[in-house]
């Protein structure tokens, strides 16, 4: 029996990766973690863990360490971005097998303009991929670019989002140049 290990069990992407594992396989020990004591995630798992904030860094790797060798964990799998990019960063720090992309895509996730631009260049560049995409830095302090974003794409509704971050945080609407100005 293999002994899988999800983080972030408390989100949609967690516990649909435990429930999906539960539904296709029936010899795995499934191990769900999470910082939120009345996570949802303990209907979906085996065995549920009370996990420390990711962020701190130092307090989380000795703890995800813990839960490998007391759960004997065979793999581990992130539920959330933070835990994927953290673990991306602290691989050697980490005593068991994780469920990572290569080091340098996760790198590039993690900052959606550069992403962006790759998949603006070379064997992407016309297939489609991406919507038109600017640096707000492009249009700050300009009323009349802002003007111009309204002429070439026929709308007054923009939205701001940040390079980095996950889940709507930071997006910020605007549909007039001072909202853009400020």
């Amino acid at each position: 029996m293999k002994t899988i290990l999800v983080s972030g069990a408390s989100g949609i992407v967690g516990y649909g990766i435990l429930n999906s594992l539960a539904e296709v396989c029936t010899n795995l020990k499934l191990i769900g973690t999470s910082i939120y004591k009345g996570s949802v995630a303990k209907a979906f798992c085996d065995k549920f863990e009370l996990a420390p904030k990711t962020e701190h860094t130092k307090k989380y790797y000795a703890w995800l360490n813990r839960m490998i060798k007391k759960h004997s964990i065979d793999l581990l799998i992130p539920g959330i971005e933070v835990d994927a990019y953290s673990w991306n960063e602290n691989r050697k720090q980490i005593n068991a097998q994780t469920m990572l992309n290569s080091y340098n895509l996760l790198n590039l996730c993690q900052d959606k303009w550069k992403f962006y631009k790759k998949l603006n260049r070379g064997l992407f560049r016309g297939v489609g991929l991406t919507i038109p995409t600017f640096l707000a830095s492009e249009f700050i302090g300009e009323a009349k670019e802002f003007n111009k974003l309204k002429k070439e794409f026929n709308t007054s509704k923009f939205i701001v989002k940040p390079r980095f971050g996950c889940g709507s945080k930071g997006i910020v609407r605007f549909s007039t140049a001072d909202n853009l100005l400020r």
